[in-house]
């Protein structure tokens, strides 16, 4: 079961507003909230952006990785992501290190393991 009506209640939203926010019908969302169907990969990344809330969270999705923490993203993570993921890989490439480059002035904010301290280009 899902968490989907929950959430979008939090959020103060209808299904009507929330079916426009995923482009699909207020059925569907009916639907989605009461198990009937289930969303497709992309419609559960828009519903985690729109709701605010992880994917495991809105599916009750456990972590196979126990020891992993989740880190809530940032607005701005949100936007810098969706947008790299819709890039073509040579752009992705260039975005990417582009972002190297500015977070090597931030090395302190930085914690081991993060993608921020791979080598630099």
């Amino acid at each position: 079961m899902n968490r989907i009506k929950e959430y979008r209640i939090r959020a103060g939203m209808t299904q009507i507003e929330l079916s426009k926010a995923l482009n699909v019908s207020q059925g569907t969302i009916s639907a989605y909230e009461s198990g009937r169907t289930e969303p497709d990969i992309n419609t559960m990344r828009k519903l985690s952006l729109t709701l605010d809330v992880p994917i495991d969270q809105i599916f009750d999705i456990s972590d196979p990785q126990p020891e992993q923490t989740y880190k809530p993203m940032t607005t701005e993570a949100r936007i810098i992501s969706a947008g790299i993921d819709k890039m073509p890989k040579a752009d992705r490439e260039k975005a990417l290190t582009f972002m190297r480059i500015i977070f090597s002035q931030y090395e302190e904010y930085f914690e081991e393991g993060d993608d921020a301290n791979d080598p630099k280009p």
